[in-house]
């Protein structure tokens, strides 16, 4: 805080803005949005091409049980490199940070149909990537889906509640080291 208004530098309105990097899950010029849902970000390739993961639901570890749903999502993903079938359906992709490397659990529940559940890598550059990591959650029909993936402190990942069908409503749970 250079000039003792409370504030410090990048977020400070004295001091230039420095530009949005599109892949870190920062907000780096303080302007409340991060990564793609930054309008400076949000035109480019990596936030709209095919397969992309935005718009994404940003969540916290140990944050209460979400309920949500896919059901009228979009698609972005036809097929996952983990995965054992095509994937037609609308998703919901939610992407958090842990604090923490270790092992993180996710928990999806309370399904009225089908949906898979995967967790998503990522790579600098191009958010969240398949092919940087892709566990994919085993069960079938509206059985609680549940997958442990490795995570790094700092890096962001992502969870796609993949509808095979028409979507679902459901809950998720994330628990992080």
């Amino acid at each position: 805080d250079n000039d003792c208004d409370g504030l410090i530098d990048v977020c400070d309105p004295d001091c230039p803005a420095p530009a949005e990097d599109c892949t870190d899950g920062v907000d780096n010029d303080c302007d409340g949005d991060q990564d793609c849902d930054d309008s400076e970000c949000a035109p480019l390739g990596i936030c709209n091409g095919p397969g992309a993961c935005h718009p994404v639901v940003d969540i916290q570890c140990g944050d209460p049980t979400l309920a949500d749903t896919n059901v009228g999502g979009d698609q972005r993903f036809a097929s996952y490199s983990c995965g054992t079938v095509a994937q037609p359906g609308p998703e919901t992709v939610y992407r958090f940070t842990p604090a923490n490397t270790g092992l993180a659990f996710i928990i999806v529940d309370n399904l009225v149909s089908n949906v898979d559940v995967y967790a998503l890598g990522h790579t600098t550059g191009t958010g969240c990537s398949d092919t940087a990591g892709c566990v994919e959650g085993a069960e079938t029909g509206t059985n609680l889906e549940f997958i442990g993936v490795d995570v790094t402190a700092g890096v962001p990942a992502y969870i796609v509640v993949e509808g095979t069908a028409g979507g679902s409503t459901y809950s998720l749970d994330l628990f992080c080291p």
